[in-house]
């Protein structure tokens, strides 16, 4: 397991949102979502997408 895979499965892990599926919800996330590395100022998602989804941020900050 990678670094960032591995610091994101902690992540989900402990927020208390996840807490009543247990560790099954944080682990089928990581299988079915993919990890990315945004630079500062780049978009996560553009304006208009329909293509929407679950977004977590797993370090740093979202500006919305």
């Amino acid at each position: 397991m990678s670094d960032d895979r591995r610091l994101a499965l902690d992540v989900l892990s402990a927020a208390g949102w996840l807490a009543p599926y247990g560790p099954a919800l944080a682990e089928a996330l990581l299988a079915e979502g993919q990890l990315a590395r945004l630079a500062a100022g780049r978009w996560a998602q553009p304006e208009g997408d329909e293509e929407t989804g679950l977004l977590a941020v797993i370090e740093g900050a979202v500006d919305l």
